[in-house]
Order: C-alpha cells, then structure tokens, then sequence
C-alpha cells in the first residue's frame, strides 16, 4: 500500500467518504472507469489506424514507400487491441475499414496484421484461421480456411471447401473439396 510515502489506500477511503460511498463501491467505480478508458482507447487507436492505412493506399510494386508506412503502423499497432478482436465480427469490420471485403457474418482469427487487407475476399460464413495470403485472394460461403495455411496470388477456395493447417493454396479449391 505504500508507493514513494504515499498512503493509496487512505486516499482511496478519503475519496469514498466525500462521494457517500463505500469502499467496495467506490471501487467498483475505479475498475469500471478503468474498462472503459482502456476500450475507448483501443476502439480509437483500431479506428485511426485502420483508416490511414486505408489512406496510404500503395502496393508493394507501384509504391513501396507507402506500403512499407502501412506495413510499419500495422506492425505497431496490431498487436496492442486489434489482435482481441480476432473471431469474432469486430475483425471483418476491422478488415473492412482497411479495405477488405469481408462479410460480417465471417469469422477471421488473425495472429499478424494482413500485408494486403483491400486483396482480401472473404464471403459470408467463412471461417479463416490464420492464413498468409500474399495476394489477391478469395474465400467462398461457408469455407474453411485452416491455420498457417498460405494462400499465393489469385488463390481460390470456393463455397463449401476446407483447407487444412499448413496447406498451400496455389490453384482453385472447387466446392466441397477437402484440401
């Protein structure tokens, strides 16, 4: 309880008594304001960042200076809220602001930011666990898309189709196909 000769505690109980509160309620008030700063903090960091790398619109070719400032913010600030987001329909809203496109109702689970998101398609009720596509990509209804799997440039996985953990998807997986 002591920090540097402070006494937080005494403070803490000297705050509760001049709002009429208990200890046990006041608190609960400190944890709750310390949940939402932390949400409104991630939500606004996820939301600038999304969209000036949905401004610095450059391909690795065309303009590689912009890509690598893309590439640099999304290295920084992934892993700090938008990685929590993964599963659940946060991230195709996410993917969707960096330009994918992504249903809502798709589910992606990503461990590291997509180099490309705006070459990214992945439709609705698709699961996507972890890939790295290195190009322009689609993902067809009711997919799965295994972990660690790569899916190279203009790979396809049609409607129906499962791609195992640590497939490589150079050619089409037509639909209902295991892979």
């Amino acid at each position: 309880d002591v920090l540097m000769g402070l006494d937080l505690a005494s403070y803490a109980d000297d705050a509760a008594k001049k709002l009429g509160d208990t200890r046990t309620v006041f608190g609960l008030r400190v944890a709750l304001m310390v949940v939402v700063s932390y949400a409104a903090f991630g939500w606004a960091l996820t939301l600038s960042s999304a969209l000036l790398c949905r401004v610095l619109r450059g391909s690795r070719r065309r303009n590689s200076q912009l890509f690598q400032i893309r590439r640099l913010i999304l290295r920084m600030t992934f892993p700090r809220y938008p990685a929590q987001l993964s599963g659940t329909m946060g991230m195709a809203l996410y993917l969707r602001l960096l330009g994918g496109r992504v249903a809502a109702s798709s589910t992606v689970s990503l461990a590291d930011p997509p180099l490309e998101p705006r070459k990214l398609m992945i439709a609705a009720g698709a699961v996507v666990m972890g890939p790295l596509a290195l190009g322009e990509c689609c993902v067809g209804e009711r997919s799965l898309v295994g972990g660690g799997s790569v899916l190279l440039p203009h790979a396809e996985v049609e409607a129906g189709s499962v791609v195992g953990a640590m497939s490589v998807v150079g050619l089409p997986v037509r639909s209902g196909m295991q892979l």
